[in-house]
């Protein structure tokens, strides 16, 4: 079973993704299924999971659209407005497509630094237990403890850090983000995706060397059982290509056993999305 846990799709408008910055040029176009379906086959996944890069509606019904159509897409971590007045009809509405496995809200980029402090966008993320929603974090390394905090005044929804709290292996600073990490992994309803690295990393040097101990370090916090794999795909293109951010993980896992493999490379993200397969 291998399952790509993280990836994206988007029709590129240059005003909506004024976030892709001048450097980003490979990524200023459209990456939809089909450019990814032969990609994953040829790598030997057997699905996908589709997460969200706007804070839209329009975007969450985008995926499930192209997930609808594309069996080969299990899964779509969209977005709602977590704070709205009528979250439990959203939520609702969701909820009836088994296609709609999750929830993310990009915390790293909110404009209030509060948020994971703030008691209505904390009571909605509690709201997903009902509907067995999961939840994807997404914070910059200074971040982590307050994360910690946050995901431990909510017991009731299973968590999953997203690329691995997104360690600065460029600049090789990695003592505080290790001791984060650890405080993290302590949490056992929080799982953590080993994606995006190399983007982390200089995008044309990079090494698999350099994020050996980063990968060394997740999965000794956190134990074969809560690792998910990830590509990032079309985003780990500024840095490498689908093949090689799967090079790396297969690489990391060869040495587990069998089922250790497989929980990374698959089976974790089945269970934690409850993917239907």
């Amino acid at each position: 079973m291998k399952i790509d846990a993280h990836q994206h799709f988007w029709k590129y408008n240059p005003v909506k993704h004024y976030w892709l910055g001048g450097d980003m040029t490979i990524l200023k176009h459209d990456f939809l299924p089909e450019d990814l379906e032969t990609i994953l086959k040829n790598n030997g996944f057997d699905g996908t999971i589709a997460i969200h890069s706007e804070h839209n509606l329009e975007d969450t019904n985008f995926l499930l659209g192209l997930a609808g159509n594309h069996e080969f897409v299990k899964g779509v971590v969209g977005w709602v407005d977590l704070r709205a007045s009528n979250l439990q009809e959203i939520l609702e509405m969701y909820s009836l497509n088994s296609k709609f496995v999750g929830v993310r809200h990009l915390l790293a980029y909110d404009p209030d630094p509060e948020i994971m402090d703030n008691q209505e966008f904390i009571n909605g993320v509690k709201a997903l237990s009902k509907f067995n929603l999961t939840y994807d974090v997404v914070v910059k390394p200074n971040r982590l403890d307050d994360a910690a905090n946050f995901i431990r005044k909510i017991p009731e929804v299973k968590f999953v850090l997203d690329h691995m709290g997104n360690p600065k292996i460029r600049n090789m600073h990695s003592q505080d983000w290790k001791k984060a990490i650890k405080t993290i992994a302590s949490i056992d309803h929080v799982y953590c995706k080993i994606s995006g690295l190399i983007t982390e990393s200089h995008w044309t040097e990079w090494e698999y060397v350099n994020l050996v101990p980063y990968l060394d370090h997740a999965l000794e916090c956190f134990g074969p059982n809560r690792l998910i794999f990830g590509s990032d795909w079309p985003t780990c293109r500024l840095a490498g290509t689908h093949s090689e951010v799967t090079g790396v993980a297969e690489n990391f896992v060869k040495s587990l056993s069998a089922s250790e493999k497989n929980a990374i490379m698959g089976q974790n993200a089945v269970d934690f999305y409850q993917l239907k397969m």
